[in-house]
């Protein structure tokens, strides 16, 4: 069998070839026999490596995705105390505008009272110097009317009638 392969190899134009290779293979088949016994204990050794690195990478983007989801919160906290910050900022500038607004009516409101008090004490001291002379005018009133009443008394008792100087005036 062997020459019948031979004799098809000289019909296709195999020979040469196949002749070079078989010398070459026949040179490095101890050589490749040698390293693949040295080569066969590495290889499960390699794939363990690539499985470790492989389990290392995995691990080390699900630690990067949780930081990235850490990151993003802190980012979110950061805005929302940025916006409450802000916010607190406006209710203080609001609470201040608010206060200066409620001290300038209460000062309003004193200076109100104040003329008030002097609006009322004037007039109670109007008040009571018109109660002065109204009392005045009518002691005055009175004593004319007894001065009235004693005359007329003295001039129908006696029958004379007073006249001259003295004499008052009806």
């Amino acid at each position: 069998m062997a020459a019948a392969d031979r004799a098809a190899e000289l019909a296709t134009g195999l020979d040469t070839p196949l002749t070079a290779w078989r010398s070459a293979v026949a040179d490095l088949t101890p050589a490749l026999t040698a390293l693949t016994a040295q080569l066969e204990p590495v290889l499960p050794a390699m794939q363990a490596v690539e499985t470790g690195a492989l389990a290392r990478i995995a691990e080390a983007e699900t630690a990067m995705a949780a930081a990235v989801a850490r990151a993003q919160a802190a980012e979110v906290e950061r805005d929302q105390a940025l916006t409450a910050a802000h916010t607190a900022e406006q209710d203080r500038a609001r609470a201040h505008t608010e206060r200066h607004a409620a001290v300038a009516r209460a000062q309003t409101a004193e200076r109100d009272a104040a003329d008030a008090v002097a609006r009322a004490a004037r007039d109670v001291a109007d008040a009571r110097q018109a109660q002065g002379r109204a009392e005045a005018e009518a002691r005055a009133a009175t004593a004319a009317r007894e001065t009235e009443r004693g005359c007329s008394q003295g001039t129908a008792e006696t029958g004379n009638r007073v006249s001259g100087p003295l004499a008052l005036r009806w």
